[in-house]
């Protein structure tokens, strides 16, 4: 069983969830009751629940005409891959805001192709422009 949910976890959480999470059901209540220990773990079981009430949703048409609704099914699985390989590969017990901490690395930029040892012009080029001879 973790350790209840202080103030300062509770807006991290908050944080983390989208905007419309309270009309979700996801209130500070909820929040709390679903409290799993971790800030991420806990913004991911928000996700799971997402997919799982959005799985059954019908490609219908928006009622505005803009986006179809099982759109909606398909931002939520792409948000519950992230904070899954999120947890996967930096852990439960990091703080989510120091995953964009990690940096990522460039290595040496090398050349492709072999520059030409030598800037000899080919034999025959005639570097005269046609107008050098041009009477006045």
């Amino acid at each position: 069983m973790p350790s209840p949910i202080t103030a300062d976890q509770l807006s991290a959480v908050k944080e983390w969830l989208p905007e419309d999470a309270a009309d979700n059901g996801w209130d500070d209540a909820e929040i709390t009751t679903r409290w799993t220990g971790f800030i991420s773990t806990t913004v991911r079981t928000y996700w799971f629940m997402r997919v799982s009430n959005t799985a059954s949703y019908l490609d219908l048409p928006d009622p505005n005409g803009t986006l179809t609704i099982t759109q909606i099914y398909r931002q939520a699985r792409e948000m519950l891959d992230w904070w899954m390989l999120m947890i996967k590969t930096y852990g439960a017990t990091t703080d989510p805001s120091d995953y964009a901490a990690k940096g990522t690395r460039i290595g040496k930029i090398k050349n492709r192709y072999p520059r030409p040892h030598n800037n000899f012009l080919p034999v025959g080029v005639d570097l005269r422009s046609p107008y050098d001879n041009v009477a006045d």
